[in-house]
């Protein structure tokens, strides 16, 4: 499908944690993988990051890291310990040679409740993104707001991911067409998901100013 596309297609591998799945992916042709080793103390993270960089070369992919502790939206953490440090990250980088970044400012991972909009730590962004000068991704994006949306652009993430919204959507679309017709063909219901989905990634294409940019 990726071959046949009429745009560039990456295939992606979020949230990889065991390492040899994540090589087994990269031997399979995905074109990206993450390895998160955020769980382990620093130097351990530094350390499993290096060598699947080193590991991935050898197939022409690149590796996204975290570091930090996004969390998830269903237990919001207010703590610093959620944060990532600006100083640590710098040295991450150098040490492991990581192609993209995930760092924590305040997102977090999963639905928000209804009404609650995070407050980011816009200033953690800016430093890491001066002292580091690679791709930033914004993990947990879904809710959190179209101003905290932009202005994250335009302090330097080039990657944000919305799973979270993009399922939400579908779920409610399955919801109505349930509540409009109970007796709906099954595949009816399916395509109408996929179409519930399309629209969500649409609009946050649009709001991060991304349109017609697949090159």
């Amino acid at each position: 499908m990726a071959n046949e596309s009429s745009v560039e297609v990456a295939i992606n591998l979020d949230h990889g944690q065991d390492i040899g799945f994540v090589k087994r992916c990269l031997q399979d042709g995905f074109s990206s993988v993450m390895m998160d080793a955020s769980a382990y103390p620093i130097e351990e993270n530094i350390k499993i990051t290096r060598n699947m960089v080193e590991f991935a070369q050898t197939y022409n992919a690149s590796v996204e890291a975290e570091i930090g502790n996004i969390g998830a939206a269903s237990n919001i953490m207010t703590s610093d310990n959620m944060f990532t440090d600006p100083e640590l990250a710098t040295v991450f980088v150098k040490k492991t040679g990581v192609d993209a970044l995930a760092i924590s400012y305040g997102s977090s991972h999963g639905n928000y409740p209804d009404d609650y909009v995070p407050s980011f730590r816009f200033d953690i962004l800016e430093k890491i993104k001066y002292e580091t000068n690679i791709p930033l991704v914004l993990h947990g994006g879904s809710g959190c707001g179209e101003e905290n949306i932009r202005k994250s652009i335009e302090l330097g993430i080039n990657k944000i991911n919305v799973g979270s919204d993009f399922m939400k959507a579908q779920v409610m679309d399955i919801k109505h067409q349930l509540d409009m017709d109970p007796t709906t063909n099954y595949f009816d219901l399916i395509h109408s998901t996929v179409e519930a989905g399309k629209e969500v990634v649409k609009y946050y294409i649009n709001l991060s100013k991304s349109t017609g940019k697949s090159l």
